[in-house]
């Protein structure tokens, strides 16, 4: 069989967003609908434990540099949550806009895009301070921001959806901003921004598959197309393997001497569809939560993407009852 399942049912919550710790964990919020729970999931015995958020809805963003996690909810008007390692948390302001995506920078400030005021800021732990990036270029008004990603040199890629689609690199020591050739760029609002191990490329998926961008040039220098429509998460395991998920489908892609291919995909086990929340462990395997209108569609999946080669990979499903 290619797909060994552990556990007895499912859980009768809807987990939501990943985010991994210092200390191998991963924590999980809940989506719209679900508990006022979070979740801390230990992959080394495939164990669970719970704590209480003040609402569903919630999402872990980013590991702050003193091991909080800054979780924000999807809902805007409502408080953000600095939460501990044991589940307890500080609540922070009620902002007025929901966040799209989070990076934390090297002075350990975070930095945010919005998807209510469409601009991009920086929020201080510290002082519990949120400010707007400075010297926002025009063609970046009324955009709206999807994902940030924090480079080696300390610059941001920024990805945004509006009709011009634009890619742009922001330098927060000179607060100057560069914008990516567009050609061939085919966003939407599912892009997806992440990091490639050498420093001198990044990839973020598009509409219909997945870019490889030169840092230095600003240029799309490759395309891939990927099984599947949409995208949910781009990681990229220890080896340098890129891993596109979109709902159905995870594609695996290989980046050598700056040539970007597909390699193959693997179909996602039925009630493990639709993943919410993505992050790679450091053994190299894949942890996602996923969550449905089926009650047993909930839960949390181990996916080790070392077994065979695709589409004949092994997905180790942790599944728990109710507790």
């Amino acid at each position: 069989m290619p797909f060994t399942f552990i556990g007895t049912g499912a859980i009768a919550d809807k987990p939501f967003g990943a985010v991994l710790h210092f200390n191998g964990k991963v924590y999980c919020g809940t989506e719209n609908g679900g508990s006022s729970k979070g979740y801390i999931f230990n992959p080394a015995d495939n164990t669970f434990t719970t704590f209480t958020l003040p609402g569903s809805d919630y999402y872990p963003r980013v590991l702050l540099l003193d091991g909080r996690i800054l979780f924000c909810p999807f809902i805007a008007n409502r408080s953000w949550l600095l939460v501990n390692e044991d589940g307890t948390y500080q609540t922070l302001n009620d902002w007025t806009f929901n966040v799209s995506g989070a990076s934390l920078m090297r002075d350990g400030k975070i930095a945010i895009c919005n998807t209510t005021a469409y601009r991009f800021g920086f929020f201080n732990p510290k002082t519990n301070y949120f400010e707007y990036f400075p010297n926002i270029p025009s063609v970046l008004s009324g955009i709206t921001p999807i994902s940030t990603t924090l480079l080696p040199d300390g610059k941001l890629l920024l990805t945004n959806y509006s009709n011009t689609q634009t890619v742009s690199i922001y330098n927060p020591f000179n607060n100057v901003w560069e914008q990516i050739s567009l050609n061939g760029f085919d966003g939407d609002i599912n892009s997806k921004g992440t990091l490639l191990y050498d420093g001198g490329l990044a990839v973020f998926g598009n509409a219909s598959g997945l870019n490889l961008i030169d840092i230095y040039s600003k240029k799309i220098i490759g395309q891939e197309d990927m099984v599947g429509t949409s995208v949910l998460f781009t990681r990229i395991s220890p080896d340098g393997d890129v891993f596109l998920a979109n709902s159905l489908y995870i594609n695996k892609y290989n980046i050598t001497n700056s040539i970007l291919t597909n390699v193959g995909y693997t179909t996602m086990p039925t009630l493990q569809q639709n993943p919410k929340g993505m992050v790679m462990l450091p053994s190299g395997k894949m942890f996602y939560c996923t969550n449905g209108a089926a009650l047993d569609n909930n839960g949390f999946t181990i996916w080790d993407s070392s077994l065979g080669t695709l589409p004949k990979e092994v997905c180790l499903s942790a599944f728990y009852n109710r507790g």
